[in-house]
């Protein structure tokens, strides 16, 4: 089930724009492996499965949620460049 999942994982990060493609790109922007950001991207999308199945509805992407996501992940790359400037 986990390689069903991180293959599904795989294809949605690179032919569609989600969070879990923004939290893909920004987990590699921080330096992890693709492989461990791509395992941490399929634990997303495997709560987001479960809670689909939970609660009986089903996927909708959202612009919004979207966009905070790519604000949060250009945040935080600001704070990683002060932190790495402020260390030299």
């Amino acid at each position: 089930m986990r390689k069903l999942i991180c293959q599904a994982t795989f294809v949605h990060i690179f032919h569609s724009e989600s969070f879990i493609s923004e939290k893909y790109k920004r987990l590699k922007s921080k330096g992890k492996a693709h492989n461990e950001a791509l395992v941490a991207c399929a634990n997303s999308m495997a709560q987001l499965i479960f809670a689909m199945l939970r609660d009986d509805t089903k996927y909708i992407a959202d612009p919004e949620t979207l966009a905070k996501a790519r604000a949060l992940a250009d945040s935080e790359a600001i704070e990683d460049e002060m932190e790495a400037s402020a260390k030299a």
